[in-house]
């Protein structure tokens, strides 16, 4: 595991030493791929995992569509849409509950790099650009983001 920020650094020391029953993996909505490569690594160590789709209502706000189920599948585990920010549960009791039905359950990993020489700087870069090519096509496939051209900014007005 390869983990880009200390957050991450800090799942994968625990995760890696507390075999926990199942994961609830919390991504950005709004940075898919991102959130995504950190995702497939999490998968490939076979603990029931949950997919938390966060900042959903941002995406909404930008006409940002991501096919959930879609998602779900191409991952091999649920995937739940959550706001944090806004009052109310917003998917959290939800993403919990499946968390807990999924102990005990077998997903298989989307993505399976194998064993590589973590010492080795090259082999490290070439699994990662592979697997993020691999997340690459899975957020091509599920997200649809509007594209706001220089004629679409013009025509709108720059208020």
């Amino acid at each position: 595991m390869s983990p880009f920020t200390s957050e991450e650094s800090i799942t994968s020391g625990y995760v890696k030493n507390e075999n926990p029953d199942a994961i609830i993996n919390i991504v950005d909505a709004t940075n898919l791929s991102r959130s995504l490569f950190f995702t497939t690594q999490l998968l490939e160590l076979g603990i029931p995992a949950v997919v938390a789709l966060n900042k959903s209502d941002i995406n909404e706000k930008k006409d940002t569509e991501i096919n959930v189920q879609l998602l779900s599948e191409k991952l091999g585990c649920p995937v739940l849409q959550t706001v944090s920010t806004a009052s109310g549960h917003n998917g959290l009791k939800a993403v919990v509950e499946k968390a807990v039905s999924a102990k005990g359950s077998e997903q298989k990993a989307p993505y399976e790099q194998g064993d590589i020489e973590l010492h080795d700087k090259e082999a490290v870069e070439n699994a990662d650009r592979k697997r993020f090519a691999f997340v690459n096509g899975i957020v091509e496939s599920v997200e649809r983001r509007k594209i706001l051209t220089k004629e679409n900014r013009l025509a709108g007005g720059l208020d």
